[in-house]
């Protein structure tokens, strides 16, 4: 249903940002092994679903998980010595 890019079999799939993705395939892009988290993020408000037309099952866009995922760098404590 959505677009997968793949570089070689060694890399991992690219998605396009506007894609739209199953609620399985958007746990599986943040590293779940159930879709129970994301159903749990829809609940509560944090993850917004869409609707294709002719479906009536939810699709998350990649662009909202990645904006779920935030960059996290180390502490460098010899520095602040």
């Amino acid at each position: 249903m959505f677009m997968k890019n793949t570089l070689n079999a060694n890399t991992k799939t690219l998605f396009p940002a506007s894609s739209l993705l199953s609620l399985t395939d958007a746990a599986r892009f943040l590293g779940y092994k159930t879709n129970r988290p994301i159903s749990r993020m829809i609940k509560s408000g944090i993850l917004p679903t869409y609707v294709l037309p002719d479906s009536k099952r939810k699709r998350v866009k990649v662009s909202d998980l990645m904006n779920l995922i935030k960059v996290v760098y180390p502490i460098d404590h010899a520095s602040s010595d």
